[in-house]
């Protein structure tokens, strides 16, 4: 089982700290759907990059994981993005 949440935005700025944290908090109201891992992507700093954070855990891991990115520009501003966010239940 898992559950996913992604967030888009068309000509409207935003910065990557609140892409972020939007993701981060669509999991946590998604973690009952799975708490095995989880995992984020996000628009890069060039037109093709993308980061991607994966983490064995509860979506409080991940958003550790995150926090401790130092070397990413969070203040970066996006006029259009797109994110996605999944959380993990191994049923198997």
């Amino acid at each position: 089982m898992c559950g996913i949440f992604a967030y888009l935005n068309y000509l409207t700025a935003v910065d990557r700290q609140s892409i972020a944290d939007i993701l981060t908090n669509g999991l946590k109201r998604l973690e009952y759907r799975g708490y095995d891992s989880a995992g984020l992507a996000i628009d890069g700093d060039s037109e093709k990059e993308v980061l991607i954070f994966k983490e064995v855990g509860k979506v409080a891991s991940l958003q550790k994981l995150i926090e401790e990115q130092k070397s990413i520009n969070w203040g970066k501003t996006f006029t259009s993005h797109c994110g996605m966010a999944h959380t993990r239940w191994a049923t198997h």
